[in-house]
């Protein structure tokens, strides 16, 4: 039997506090946000940066023995404050590595948005952490 995600919220620890929630219905969709500020730009700017996003997972994606490594494509939006203000699409993709009983994922994601409002424009971001699921 192969682990899925547990249903409920998680905090993820990465480069910004962020949260996740599974609802208990859909074991293979999440939503997942992440909350940054006091972080400082390349021009030495405060800003504040959030994003909300639908993921999809795939378990079937890597094979694994000894937990899940599941793939995932996630599309949401995302709000830049700072110098300037921005509201733009993100979408992302992503592995998770989930050990067998275990609380915990442990996750890559690389995430492109394109800003559509207020500092139109793109960019990239991207988290490398580990979810704990309470």
């Amino acid at each position: 039997m192969r682990f899925r995600f547990p249903p409920g919220p998680a905090a993820r620890l990465a480069w910004a506090l962020s949260w996740a929630i599974r609802p208990a219905c859909q074991k293979d969709h999440a939503w997942s946000g992440a909350l940054a500020f006091g972080f400082h730009d390349h021009h030495d700017h405060q800003n504040l940066i959030l994003h909300v996003t639908h993921q999809w997972h795939d378990f079937n994606l890597i094979p694994e023995t000894h937990g899940s490594l599941p793939g995932y494509l996630g599309v949401g939006g995302r709000v830049y404050s700072g110098q300037d203000f921005a509201l733009g699409v993100r979408g992302c993709g992503g592995l998770s590595y989930v050990p067998t009983r275990s609380p915990v994922d442990i996750f890559l994601e690389l995430g492109v948005v394109i800003d559509f409002l207020g500092h139109v424009g793109g960019d990239a971001d991207g988290g490398l952490g580990i979810r704990y699921y309470f």
